[in-house]
This record gives C-alpha cells, sequence and structure tokens, in this order.
C-alpha cells in the first residue's frame, strides 16, 4: 500500500513538475514576442526618424547643387567674356 501511495505521489510531482516546466517555456515565448513587437516598433520609429533625416538632407543638398551650378555658369561666363576680350586685345595689338 505505501508503494502504490508513493508511486502516486511521485507521479503526481512528475507531471507537476512537467507543467511547470511547460508553462515556464510558454511564459518565456508570449514575454519573447512581446519584447519582439516593442523592439519592432521602436525600430520603426527609428527608422521613420532616419528617413525624415535624409529626406531633409537630400532637400539641403539638393538645393546647395542648384546655388552651386548658377555660381558655376556665372563663373563660366566670366571666364569667356575675359577670354573674348583678350583674343580681341590681341588681335587690335597686332594689326
Amino acid at each position: 500500500m505505501e508503494q502504490e501511495w508513493l508511486l502516486a505521489i511521485i507521479g503526481a510531482l512528475g507531471i507537476k513538475e512537467i507543467w511547470v516546466i511547460i508553462k515556464k517555456r510558454m511564459d518565456i515565448n508570449a514575454k519573447k514576442d512581446e519584447r519582439e513587437g516593442a523592439v519592432t516598433l521602436s525600430q520603426i520609429d527609428e527608422l521613420n526618424k532616419k528617413i525624415d533625416e535624409c529626406q531633409s538632407k537630400i532637400s539641403e543638398l539638393i538645393e546647395e547643387n542648384t546655388t552651386l551650378k548658377v555660381k558655376l555658369a556665372r563663373m563660366e561666363e566670366r571666364l569667356l567674356l575675359h577670354a573674348k576680350n583678350k583674343v580681341k586685345r590681341k588681335k587690335d595689338d597686332s594689326i
């Protein structure tokens, strides 16, 4: 009789321990899913901020590029004018 009772207790404890292990695993997986969801949202927010920063930087660079093109065009115009005047002077001097 004692053996049967002892086996019953051991069996009950074994099942309980297995259930505790399974429950811990389920809890860990649930927490992991929650963390992944939170991490994903924070990562999305960070990426959105970076995208906004990149877009503003691109806009600034486009504006800077436009102003540099204008400056370059003016400089080319001055060089051409200077070269034409120099050629005219040389022609006048040689005649």
